[in-house]
């Protein structure tokens, strides 16, 4: 087990809760199919099951494609609760998808986001 296997092991209940969830909306292969790229059913399963270890690999294929939330990950917890490594990784998770993808259309189309975020940051403080 890596690191980082090791880092969001606090996580894993939140996540399998999330997988049974799924099950029990019988949505587990369309949310593979459609959140997931074609992730293969059984491995969500088994992961679900305990009969394969919640490494970061499928941690990290799960928040991106939106099975759980920040909210959920923490059950309760505040963000000071959390070891630094385990902030980190709730902190990168924070930004919705959408939110994410548009910030990357913006810098791949040459926008310096950095900047525009700064400004209105620096705007929201001054009300």
């Amino acid at each position: 087990m890596t690191n980082l296997d090791e880092v969001i092991q606090v996580f894993k209940p939140a996540v399998i809760e999330a997988l049974e969830q799924l099950k029990t909306e019988r949505r587990s292969a369309v949310v593979c199919e459609k959140q997931l790229g074609g992730l293969d059913p059984s491995r969500m399963s088994e992961i679900r099951k305990g009969r394969r270890e919640l490494s970061y690999y499928y941690f990290a294929w799960f928040a991106r494609g939106g099975i759980f939330t920040v909210k959920q990950l923490m059950g309760g917890k505040r963000l000071e609760d959390f070891t630094p490594e385990q902030r980190e990784i709730l902190k990168s998770l924070e930004l919705e998808p959408r939110i994410a993808a548009k910030v990357q259309t913006a810098i791949s189309q040459g926008i310096d986001v950095e900047t525009i975020i700064d400004a209105l940051l620096q705007q929201a403080s001054k009300k």
